[in-house]
């Protein structure tokens, strides 16, 4: 008997055809456990997010603005068939609030669902059942853009205010929360600022005491703004001016000449500032000044270059002390730089001019050693009688210059 047994175990092993038909029956078996025997069941799934989406929503149709920072989760307990739950995709399931009862600013209470998804499960409870959230009027607003620029520069060097683009953003929010920012401030904070440079940067919103606005639910125009911080090296420039007589002579060696401010400090880029090595006001003609005389320079720079102590006028002053003057009459002319062609002839007989300067050296001067010029070449003469101005040559070694503008006439051929 135990060899027929052991027989038939051993034909059923190696008998692929009975292996197969064994294994249907237990599945049918397992399926009328399934649906007959035990047909539900109830499960718990937990963390599913709750969805609040404003994007097209009624209060964003009417101009509002979600406050509530949410950001919540619920746990469901469902049943159903142990099939559907063996095929169940859970990420199916989702949560979510509609907002459409939501028309005005205020605070709403608004009801969780659940979506299956379309899979056949019955939710029997759910964790939370409503959430509360609060929405405001949005408002639009302009605020300025400010700098703080934190870090030394090179010595014999500044850094001009900073240039931010933009200077300004548009941003859009809470009414409550727009209200009260004044600005976007920038910081830029660096052990040094050794050259020119662009800096892209983020921002925060402050109010007008500068305290820190947080940046929920208000968005602008722009994430960034560059800041532009130039570098611009530092100069001190004497300035300078030089005192001539279109008259002739030598005022410069008694005239006493004060320039005040005597220096300029000026900032700009390293190759303007190369050729820059003083403030020059120019000349300064004396020739009809009889008298001490102030005369005031508005300073203007190159582009490009700055006025760091800002220094907006010079004044010059010229003083003739310890001067002494002396008259003399000339009969002789001499007339030079004659046009091509033409002759020219003084008509008048004799000009008396007043020469001024240190007393030993008006003594020394006379009409023989002194020469009036007559120097046609600076304006072209017409044919006749011109009125020309005259110019005194006189020994360069001499303290003496020519007090006063003088003209003879010229007949021209």
């Amino acid at each position: 008997m135990k060899n027929r047994m052991m027989s038939f175990l051993a034909a059923l092993k190696n008998n692929l055809p009975v292996k197969l038909i064994s294994l249907a029956i237990s599945i049918v078996i397992w399926l009328l456990v399934v649906h007959y025997v035990n047909p539900d069941d109830t499960r718990r799934l937990d963390n599913i997010k709750i969805d609040i989406n404003t994007e097209d929503s009624v209060p964003v149709g009417e101009g509002l603005v979600l406050v509530t920072d949410f950001d919540e989760t619920v746990d469901i307990v469902y049943t159903a068939s142990r099939d559907v739950i063996a095929m169940l995709n859970t990420d199916k399931i989702t949560a979510y609030v509609d907002l459409s009862s939501a028309v005005r600013s205020g605070e709403y209470n608004f009801p969780v669902r659940i979506d299956t998804g379309g899979q056949n499960i019955t939710v029997e409870g759910q964790s939370v059942t409503e959430v509360t959230l609060k929405f405001e009027k949005s408002i639009t607003a302009q605020v300025p853009v400010t700098v703080s620029a934190k870090g030394s520069v090179p010595e014999g060097y500044i850094k001009n205010d900073p240039v931010c683009i933009p200077s300004v953003l548009n941003i859009e929010g809470p009414e409550s929360v727009v209200n009260r920012i004044a600005a976007a401030e920038v910081t830029l904070d660096t052990a040094e600022f050794s050259e020119t440079k662009v800096y892209t940067s983020k921002y925060e919103y402050a109010d007008a005491d500068g305290n820190i606005i947080a940046d929920d639910f208000i968005t602008a125009d722009y994430q960034t703004v560059d800041v532009t911080i130039t570098v611009l090296r530092t100069k001190t420039l004497p300035v300078t001016a030089a005192v001539v007589n279109s008259s002739g002579g030598y005022d410069n060696n008694f005239a006493t000449l004060t320039l005040d401010p005597g220096s300029i400090t000026v900032a700009g880029s390293a190759d303007i500032l190369e050729t820059m090595n003083s403030y020059d006001l120019g000349t300064i003609d004396v020739a009809e000044r009889t008298a001490d005389f102030e005369q005031t320079y508005v300073v203007s720079l190159p582009n490009g270059v700055r006025n760091i102590n800002e220094v907006s006028s010079v004044r010059a002053s010229v003083k003739f002390d310890d001067v002494m003057t002396k008259k003399i009459r000339f009969t002789n002319f001499s007339v030079e730089n004659v046009a091509d062609g033409q002759t020219a002839v003084v008509s008048d007989a004799s000009l008396e001019v007043t020469f001024r300067g240190i007393s030993s050296d008006i003594a020394k001067i006379n009409a023989d050693n002194v020469r009036l010029v007559v120097d046609l070449q600076s304006k072209p003469q017409s044919v006749g009688a011109n009125s020309v101005p005259v110019y005194a040559i006189i020994p360069d070694t001499y303290k003496v210059g020519v007090s006063g503008k003088y003209y003879v006439t010229v007949n021209v051929k």
